[in-house]
């Protein structure tokens, strides 16, 4: 299978200083390298730390490497050329209502990407709103609701849609279950599994729950202290991990904040 999105020798390090302004380098990626293929899931697992939020937010073009390419299907991404990769790569956040506009309809807040990277007209980002909408499990009139009139339920999938309304290849999500309680957390995992399985899109999924990777993922890396310490199958790694620090991730030891991974299995349609 070909290889769609290639992460290269890629480092990020900050200098940090503290009040008597000696600095301090802090490495928190290490050269690192993986690759994704089209339609595929790979999981970034990892304690709080570890270094796999900052290694997503390099992936998705909020941060910059300070070493390392990144290559979507063989063309290197520019550091801060967020036209080119948002055509390719979106990301889905963690905190859905925090990352939706209070002031704007969401009708208006899928418009602005279309309007900044797509030459379609008026009628023609209508109907792409309504259509992303309808995949997401919405109804074409929510386009004119307000996030404070939609469930946490409803602003996970506005935030989804926004995510896949330039009909990207490849999303990062960075903890975007954690805060939905048990049935609406099963119901966004089978929503993302049917949009992959629909539109093709690859995913790159960050998270500390066993359970979400299990249901989502094909394949996972383990990251501790900015450096992938395993990798794997996602049946490999959970069935025989070599590293006594993937164990104690497994069983939830390392986890330093409210687990996200108590998924009802019995609200998912496949495993």
């Amino acid at each position: 299978m070909s290889t769609l999105l290639e992460v290269k020798d890629v480092t990020k390090t900050y200098i940090e200083r503290n009040k008597i302004f000696k600095a301090r380098v802090f490495h928190a990626v290490k050269t690192t390298s993986f690759s994704l293929a089209k339609g595929k899931t790979l999981a970034i697992m990892g304690s709080n730390g570890s270094g796999k939020s900052t290694l997503a937010a390099l992936i998705s073009g909020a941060a910059t490497p300070t070493s390392g390419d990144i290559y979507f299907a063989g063309e290197r991404l520019i550091p801060g050329d967020y036209q080119q990769r948002s055509k390719h790569i979106r990301m889905i956040f963690q905190d859905a209502e925090a990352s939706l506009n209070p002031h704007l309809t969401l009708g208006k807040q899928l418009e602005e990407p279309l309007l900044f990277n797509s030459a379609l007209n008026a009628v023609q980002r209508r109907e792409r709103i309504i259509e992303t909408l309808q995949q997401v499990g919405l109804l074409g009139e929510h386009m004119m609701f307000y996030p404070q009139m939609m469930s946490t339920g409803q602003k996970q999938r506005a935030s989804i849609a926004r995510a896949i309304i330039l009909k990207p290849d490849v999303l990062v999500a960075d903890e975007a279950l954690a805060t939905l309680d048990s049935s609406v957390r099963a119901q966004i995992i089978n929503l993302l599994l049917d949009l992959q399985d629909k539109l093709g899109i690859a995913y790159i999924f960050i998270s500390q729950s066993p359970e979400i990777v299990k249901h989502l993922a094909d394949e996972v890396v383990v990251m501790h202290e900015g450096s992938i310490v395993e990798r794997g199958t996602v049946v490999d790694v959970f069935n025989n991990p070599q590293q006594s620090y993937t164990q104690k991730l497994l069983r939830s030891e390392l986890t330093n904040a409210p687990s996200d991974g108590n998924v009802d299995t019995a609200f998912l349609e496949k495993e």
